[in-house]
């Protein structure tokens, strides 16, 4: 189980260091294939292009942490104004 799981990181350009545990770390792993992956498979890694978010939950959040960290321009869609609002002031 660990070497697949090492084998699917290395597909992913996931690192882990060897002394952390991949139970441990497979939430954050999960999340960054579930959202970082299809920015890079849809060519959206480039700084300066657009990208709308669905949502701030979970994976809402890891999604515009990676967006932000690679230049893009972000806009959040979600039904709470309040959140909206909040949001707005730090990105």
């Amino acid at each position: 189980m660990e070497h697949q799981l090492r084998r699917l990181l290395r597909h992913n350009r996931c690192s882990c260091p060897r002394k952390q545990a991949l139970t441990a770390a497979a939430p954050l792993f999960c999340a960054r294939i579930t959202t970082y992956s299809p920015l890079r498979y849809l060519g959206l890694d480039k700084p300066k292009l657009h990208v709308d978010v669905v949502g701030l939950g979970g994976l809402g959040h890891v999604h515009v942490n990676f967006a932000k960290a690679l230049g893009l321009k972000v806009r959040i869609i979600s039904v709470m104004t309040c959140l909206t609002s909040q949001v707005s002031k730090v990105l």
